[in-house]
């Protein structure tokens, strides 16, 4: 399995289903909340690990938590204002992909 197939895991049917069933279950605000929450959460992990007070594993944990809350998002997201969110998505990504590509470059240039 590699990183790929773990998005396509959380995309799928099921899965959206879940994630549809919670937010319908906890509210919006709810699942805002624990967002917020989990990437807190995160944060701390990745910090302790920095200080070798935690095990990578605790940060692979908290980096699904932060996946499954930020995904749950975007459903919200595409519930609100419709099936366009994706080409938004798609942009935001790919303008994202492209810079981080321009930094590294420009990085391995500088000798960085």
């Amino acid at each position: 399995m590699n990183a790929l197939d773990i998005l396509t895991e959380l995309g799928k049917p099921e899965n959206i289903t879940l994630l549809e069933a919670a937010t319908k279950e906890w509210g919006v605000e709810s699942q805002e909340d624990m967002c917020i929450e989990e990437a807190a959460e995160l944060i701390v992990a990745i910090c302790h690990k920095r200080r070798e007070r935690t095990a990578a594993l605790d940060i692979l944990e908290e980096c699904v938590d932060s996946m499954l809350t930020a995904f749950q998002q975007v459903l919200v997201l595409e519930q609100r204002y419709g099936m366009h969110i994706y080409d938004e998505y798609s942009r935001l990504l790919n303008k994202k992909l492209e810079r981080l590509e321009r930094r590294v470059r420009e990085g391995h240039l500088n000798g960085n």
